[in-house]
């Protein structure tokens, strides 16, 4: 199943990350850079890979690429899991939403 569709990586400003531990998929992401801004999108990481810094490198790496390709800032939305993560790599909480899930 596709996450993202083919044309959406072709996109200006789109790249797809994965980080790999010994060859093993570690974690994921996708940056996109408009501008003077760069979005981070679906960080994600194996369950048994977490609280290893993976998640933390990898939304790391698309904010310094965001920024080395003229953006001035970064921006993405946090789930429960990630929100401590972000915030010790300096995202502030600016804006809150509600969010239902399926039970």
């Amino acid at each position: 199943m596709r996450l993202v569709p083919p044309e959406l990586l072709r996109a200006e400003g789109t790249r797809a990350y994965v980080g790999d531990v010994d060859g093993q998929v570690a974690t994921t992401a996708l940056g996109v850079t408009l501008g003077d801004y760069v979005g981070v999108f679906n960080v994600a990481t194996p369950k048994a890979q977490r609280r290893r810094g993976y998640g933390a490198a990898i939304t790391a790496r698309v904010v310094a690429d965001g920024l080395a390709a003229g953006a001035s800032w970064a921006w993405l939305q946090s789930s429960s899991v990630g929100y401590r993560v972000y915030e010790a790599l300096g995202f502030k909480t600016v804006e809150r939403w509600r969010c239902w899930v399926r039970a």
